[in-house]
């Protein structure tokens, strides 16, 4: 693996994912996309691509509801970020946690715009644990079916099984380490 890589964390769960994977032997650009200010100033400061996409909470569940003009969601600024953050990168992961409105709604349209750009993009996610509900399964189930049609692979990881092989001391931080270790198996054996 070289720096022909890029990882984008994409949402809080995404970003969180990143920082994790940040701490690994990885030799990658790393870079944050959210839509939250205080997430992408308080990650770790190896992270420093970090794109801010200026949509709230109802913007982002008002396309993921109804989908519209993707240009109001990643607008001329944030395309051109991505393109100077991934010239040199010719594999792209994209990192997120399945069920959230964020990761929901930006990855897809990111996925895209990278395919435009000729590059390959496999896409990391998980499926939501049980007890979240079933309007983030539904998220979660509707995102999959997007990135599925855009990614040249799609990985997704079910947070229940993650979840059944803790012990019973663990907590959600060992949880997420467990996830970030499994994408990182993943991320090595694919690119």
């Amino acid at each position: 693996m070289n720096k022909k890589c890029c990882i984008i964390g994409i949402g809080g769960g995404g970003c969180k994912m990143l920082e994790l994977l940040a701490e690994s032997d990885l030799l990658c650009t790393l870079i944050a996309v959210n839509n939250e200010k205080g997430t992408l100033n308080f990650l770790d400061s190896c992270i420093t691509n970090k794109i801010y996409v200026n949509k709230d909470q109802e913007a982002l569940k008002g396309y993921l509801e109804n989908p519209y003009n993707e240009e109001n969601i990643l607008d001329e600024n944030i395309k051109n970020n991505l393109y100077e953050l991934t010239k040199d990168c010719n594999e792209i992961a994209i990192v997120m946690t399945g069920g959230g409105v964020t990761g929901g709604t930006i990855a897809p349209i990111i996925a895209k715009y990278l395919k435009s750009l000729s590059k390959t993009v496999v896409a990391f996610t998980t499926l939501p644990f049980t007890f979240e509900g079933k309007k983030r399964e539904k998220i979660a189930r509707k995102t999959i079916e997007n990135l599925e049609e855009i990614c040249d692979q799609i990985e997704v990881i079910d947070n229940n099984k993650i979840l059944k092989s803790l012990n019973k001391n663990d907590n959600m931080d060992d949880l997420n380490v467990k996830l970030s270790n499994i994408i990182l198996r993943k991320i090595k054996n694919i690119f």
